[in-house]
Parts: structure tokens; C-alpha cells; sequence
């Protein structure tokens, strides 16, 4: 019984880790696509 809990908690935490690290992942890309944006819409102004 104890064993089985133990698994279910660090699956748990593994899925949050995960979740985690995606979202982070996910947000530097769009920063990333947002400067890049920036700087095309900046050089076409010049």
C-alpha cells in the first residue's frame, strides 16, 4: 500500500516538473517570436 502511494506521489511531482519545464519552454519561445517580430517590423519602419 505504502509503495503504491509512494509512485503515485512522485509521478505527481514528475508530471508538475514537466508541466513546469513546458511552460517555461513555451513562454521563452514566444518572447523569442515577439522580439523577432519587433525587429522585422523595427527594420521594415527604417
Amino acid at each position: 500500500m505504502k509503495t503504491i502511494l509512494y509512485e503515485f506521489i512522485i509521478q505527481f511531482i514528475i508530471q508538475i516538473i514537466i508541466q513546469f519545464i513546458i511552460q517555461f519552454i513555451i513562454q521563452i519561445i514566444i518572447q523569442f517570436i515577439i522580439q523577432f517580430i519587433n525587429l522585422i517590423i523595427f527594420i521594415n519602419i527604417i
